[in-house]
């Protein structure tokens, strides 16, 4: 992986051949992660995670005690990007989304596919 800085300090940029390329969520919102990059995720089946919005970024952690944060289930290998979320950043199913992780794991980020990593 390699390491870059953003506005949310550092974070991992996936750099393999079984990961490269692009996200796309699906009608209803769901985005499928596949397999593998399932296995780096910070959080496991069944768990709460908060989604929401810094800038033109989506974030995606571990739930968050503060209730202000849209909250969903990871299930299926899918995370739902709520309708709002969607419509403030013009998300469709053709939108590519660039999938990668803060240093510590604890975090993922969804970059759109516009948005130049520093």
């Amino acid at each position: 992986m390699v390491t870059s800085t953003t506005n949310y300090g550092q974070i991992q940029l996936i750099n393999n051949d079984d990961m490269a390329g692009y996200l796309k969520i699906n009608n209803y919102g769901h985005l499928c992660i596949p397999k593998s990059i399932e296995k780096l995720l910070p959080f496991k089946e069944g768990e709460i995670v908060s989604v929401y919005q810094e800038g033109n970024d989506i974030i995606i952690e571990k739930s968050l005690d503060d209730t202000i944060y849209n909250q969903c289930v990871y299930q299926k290998s899918r995370i739902t990007i709520p309708a709002e979320i969607r419509n403030l950043q013009g998300l469709n199913n053709i939108t590519p989304l660039m999938v990668n992780f803060s240093i510590k794991g604890k975090k993922l980020f969804l970059l759109l596919s516009d948005n130049k990593v520093v």
